[in-house]
């Protein structure tokens, strides 16, 4: 620049006094603090009751819809596991474990009971599932032992 000190000093505060000159200015109070702005919320949502989620019929049925995708999503995992589970046993006899089957539904019927879920309709599905996947695994385990 080639001028003293003290001129390259004054030269760039003016400079930052014009760019922050240009840049419009914060509201401020009376007594001149600058004024802050609050994020905006956005509109508190009303409380959602058992039975007052949807607005239709065509609504809940999209929620149970997307709902069941899920379970199904899980159930496919759980079918992994199960013919996993398969490969350890030496034969269909060794397949259907009721000790097992009591100690899933004992657990299924506290967990539903805590989630607010009818431990009946849980046990009950549980118990379908349960059924359907042995059967599935004996056929696995048949065919692989003599």
């Amino acid at each position: 620049m080639g001028g003293t000190r003290h001129e390259e000093t004054s030269h760039a505060l003016a400079l930052t006094h014009q760019a922050s000159a240009d840049r419009p200015r914060r509201p401020r109070t009376r007594d001149g603090r600058a004024l802050v702005r609050r994020r905006e919320r956005a509109p508190r949502q009303p409380e959602r009751r058992r039975g007052t989620c949807c607005a239709s019929l065509a609504e809940v049925r999209t929620h149970i819809d997307a709902i069941d995708t899920q379970i199904l999503k899980l159930m496919a995992e759980r079918q992994t596991y199960v013919h996993e589970a398969g490969r350890f046993k030496p034969s269909v006899a060794k397949v259907q474990d009721d000790k097992r089957v009591a100690a899933i539904i004992a657990k299924v019927r506290a967990e539903a009971t805590t989630l607010g879920l009818s431990p009946d309709v849980a046990e009950a599905t549980f118990r379908a599932m349960i059924a359907a996947f042995t059967e599935d695994e004996k056929k696995q385990v048949g065919a692989r032992t003599p």
